[in-house]
Formats: structure tokens, C-alpha cells, sequence
């Protein structure tokens, strides 16, 4: 299994680097200290199982440096730019080491490893903490500025304490070649500028040179976000951090949990009605929702089969007392999953209070919405009804066992189940409930006994009162 080397989550980074990525500027050759990257969203150490390149060796990006065994797996470090292997700092076989801890050195020149032999971390590390922030010096006044390869922007996901991340490969290219890296846009992980990024952007500077000398640096608009890019027959949308850090967090997701989906039909109408009726004598303001019928019948159902309310760990599975659900919400640009805490202590009331609260929260720019209201989740929900789409499998969130995905509520024929109807079939209100299920945690017979207690208590409204 092959992945890159820095995954996110939940906007904060796992990192395969130190956050200054470590380099010393004394007497060594310029140089870069690779730290152990997290290979899973859980991982906090790591054991070295095997060195593919040994010191000296050529790395291509692509090339498996070494394999790193984690809490879950034994998974590939995969380089993402070409260089030299100059110096191994845990040799193989090394356990227990932190992520982000120094693993390996590399240069970008053959002819600087011998320079490195001797590099002990511990001796580089008060080198670099002043200059090796510090931007190299602008060029005197007879040389001509470097050509910006696009306009300036704020600090964006290619720099750290408001220095350009690159690979020392892409900063030896752009400096030859009189190309700023402040306007070039990173491939790398977190946004970190590599070889073909620098090349992508010389060649669009060469192909309209005219253009780039004609807009001045300083007349540049800047940016808190970057553009669409259109490049002919297609159009490149950049995402945010976070939206990385999402889509990273789904793939291991489905590359980790070994996933199962069970299916079943639930009829509504006796919800409907027990919903219409105690509507009546409420606010406008305070109307129950089926949501909140949904929600309710959930957090009873975890009540009723506690095994579902878990997360595989690793070495345990951990069962949670309370029950809160993430429950997925459509935003401009995509969705969000805002956490309803304690849920299996709230009647219908409160649920619908707390889910009034929570989408305020998540639809005002001016609301106080914090990262801890995206996080803790026990259970997920998700609901594409209002798209029209009959069913979901959805994937398991981390550190939760199952999450369930609801379709539309839809009139539909089924057979009469009345012994003194007249008519074989019948109209029922029905929707498609699909639980996602980590089978690690819970097997196929525990979670069909939560899809039938779940079943039970929507198709019988009364009973979430007892």
C-alpha cells in the first residue's frame, strides 16, 4: 500500500516534517531533514520495517525510500521529489519513534553526501533555528529581478511562518532559471513547492514573457484564496487546507475499515402523523422535524445495542456512554459535520432545540463555530433525501463504528398487510436507511439487530417514549 507522506485531519497536520523543516546552514551543504510522516490518522509512532535506498542512493520522486510499520499496517514512505540520500538517522529495525522525528537527510547534489557522513541531528538543530528562516537575499542591483510566475498572494498553503516550502531541488531551479517562488503554486504535500511546479511555472513565464514583465510585483492583487486555473480544455480548481484534509481522511478511511453495508426499509406514516399531531400545539418556531424523529430513534438505538456506539483502536475497541452525532450538513462548497452531543439524553424537544442551535451556527458567518464542534462524534448521519436519491453507503468516519445514510421519503406500492383489506397492496411512506458498518467492531448480526431496533422504534413512534 502506497501513501504520501503528510496526511491531515480535521485541519491539523499529521506531519511526516518538523514545522520549520529542519535544516542547518553552517558549514554543511544546503540539505533537508526528513521527519517520520503519520501514515494513518491515528498513528503517533512508528517502527522502520525496511530501508529501500541505502546512504548515497539516488531517490526519484515516486521511489519507496523505506517502509515504515504503523498501528496498523506496514505501509510505504514515498519520495515526492527527486534527491540524494545522504544520511540515515534511525537505522532499521528502530521502534517506537515519534512522528515527525528525524528519520533521514537528503541533498540535491551527489557531490554533498560525503559532507553529511558525520551529520548528527542534535549538532545541526541550534544551526537552524535563526537562519534557516531567513529568505535569501534579493539580487543586487544589476541583475535583473526574477520573473514572478503568477501574481502575489497571502501566505498560502506553501508557506510556513511566511517562508515559500520547497524542496531544495525546486529552489536550486528557480533560482537558476530567475523564477520566483512566491507566486508558484505547490503540488507537493501541504502545498510544498517540488522540481515539476518550478518547471510548470517557467514554462508558462517563457510562453508569455511579454505579459509577466508588464505587470509590476508590487500592482500584483493579492489573494486570500487561489483562482480556478484554466489551462485550454480543462479548468484546475485549487482546495483549501481543510478540503485536503478531508479528502485524505476519506481515503484512509476506505483503504483501513474493512467496510459492510446493510439495507432496509422503513415506513413512515405512523411517524408522520405522530409529527402532524404534536405540531399542532407548537410554535412555528419549534416544529419537529422527521430529522428530529430520526435522530431520537438513533440515539435510543445505541441504547439498545451499546456495541454499535464504539471505534476500533488499534489494540481495543472503545465503548463510548454517550451518544453524539455527527450529523451531515450541505454548505456552500461542499459539507460539513457538526457534532450533537449527548443525544441519548434529550427527548424530541431537545433534540430539536440543540439541531436549531447547531444550524445557526454552521450557516452564520458571525457565530462563534469552533473546531470542537466538528469533533468527538460517536455516530454519523446523512441524508441526500432532499436530492431525490433513494439510498446511501456512506464510509465510516474515524474513531466511530457506523454511519448511517438515509434516502428519499417516497410514496411507494407494497403489500397490504391488513387481513381484512379487500385490496392485495397498498401506498406506505417509506425511506431507505443504509447503515455503513467497520466489521472490526461490529459483525453482520449486530448491526442487522441495530437496523431492526432502529426500524422498530421509527415505525412506531410511541415507543421513543417508553
Amino acid at each position: 500500500m502506497r501513501v504520501v507522506q503528510i496526511l491531515q485531519r480535521s485541519g491539523r497536520v499529521l506531519g511526516a516534517r518538523p514545522s520549520a523543516l529542519a535544516r542547518a546552514f553552517s558549514s554543511l551543504p544546503e540539505h533537508e531533514v526528513v521527519g517520520l510522516p503519520a501514515l494513518s490518522p491515528t498513528m503517533e509512532m512508528g517502527t522502520i520495517s525496511a530501508w529501500l535506498k541505502k546512504e548515497g542512493d539516488k531517490i526519484n520522486a515516486g521511489d519507496v525510500i523505506c517502509q515504515v510499520e504503523t498501528d496498523k499496517a506496514v505501509v510505504d514512505f514515498e519520495a515526492q521529489d527527486d534527491s540524494y540520500l545522504a544520511k540515515i538517522l534511525k537505522p532499521e529495525g528502530t521502534a517506537d519513534i515519534k512522528v515527525g522525528e528525524p528519520i533521514f537527510v537528503t541533498v540535491d547534489d551527489a557531490s554533498s553526501v560525503a559532507a553529511l557522513a558525520t551529520f548528527s541531528i542534535n549538532a545541526a538543530t541550534p544551526a537552524a533555528a535563526a537562519p534557516a528562516a531567513a529568505p535569501i537575499a534579493a539580487p543586487v542591483a544589476a541583475t535583473p529581478a526574477p520573473v514572478s510566475a503568477a501574481p502575489a498572494a497571502a501566505p498560502a498553503a506553501n508557506t510556513i511562518a511566511g517562508r515559500v516550502v520547497a524542496s531544495p531541488l525546486a529552489k536550486k531551479i528557480a533560482r537558476e532559471s530567475g523564477v520566483s517562488l512566491a507566486g508558484v503554486s505547490g503540488s507537493g504535500p501541504l502545498g510544498r513547492i517540488i522540481r515539476a511546479d518550478v518547471e510548470e511555472a517557467l514554462a508558462r513565464v517563457q510562453s508569455q514573457p511579454a505579459a509577466s514583465a508588464a505587470v509590476p510585483a508590487a500592482a500584483a492583487p493579492a489573494a486570500s484564496t487561489a483562482a480556478p486555473v484554466v489551462h485550454g480544455d480543462y479548468t484546475d480548481l485549487p482546495l483549501s487546507a481543510k478540503a485536503q484534509a478531508f479528502a485524505a481522511q476519506l481515503t484512509q478511511q476506505k483503504l483501513d475499515v474493512p467496510h459492510y453495508h446493510l439495507t432496509i426499509d422503513v415506513t413512515l406514516d405512523k411517524l408522520l402523523a405522530a409529527r402532524e399531531l404534536l405540531n399542532k400545539s407548537r410554535a412555528e418556531s419549534e416544529q419537529l422535524s422527521v430529522n428530529d424523529f430520526i435522530l431520537r430513534a438513533a440515539a435510543l438505538t445505541m441504547k439498545k445495542v451499546p456495541a454499535a456506539n464504539s471505534a476500533w483502536m488499534g489494540t481495543f475497541v472503545r465503548q463510548f456512554h454517550n451518544v453524539n452525532i455527527s450529523m451531515m450538513m450541505s454548505v456552500d462548497g461542499g459539507v460539513v459535520a457538526p457534532v450533537l452531543r449527548n443525544t441519548n439524553l434529550h427527548g424530541l424537544d431537545g433534540i430539536n432545540a440543540d439541531v436549531r442551535t447547531l444550524v445557526e451556527k454552521v450557516t452564520n458567518e458571525n457565530s462563534d463555530l469552533a473546531d470542537d464542534d466538528f469533533e468527538g462524534g460517536t455516530f454519523t448521519i446523512s441524508n441526500v433525501g432532499m436530492y431525490d436519491v433513494k439510498s446511501l453507503a456512506a464510509i465510516v468516519s474515524p474513531n466511530q463504528a457506523c454511519s448511517l445514510g438515509l434516502g428519499a421519503i417516497a410514496k411507494r406500492v407494497v403489500p397490504n398487510d391488513d387481513p381484512e383489506a379487500t385490496q392485495i397492496y397498498k401506498f406506505a411512506t417509506q425511506m431507505t436507511a443504509t447503515l455503513a458498518c467497520d466489521h472490526r467492531v461490529i459483525d453482520g448480526a449486530t448491526g442487522a439487530q441495530w437496523l431492526a431496533s432502529f426500524k422498530e422504534l421509527v415505525e412506531d413512534p410511541l415507543r421513543m417514549i417508553l
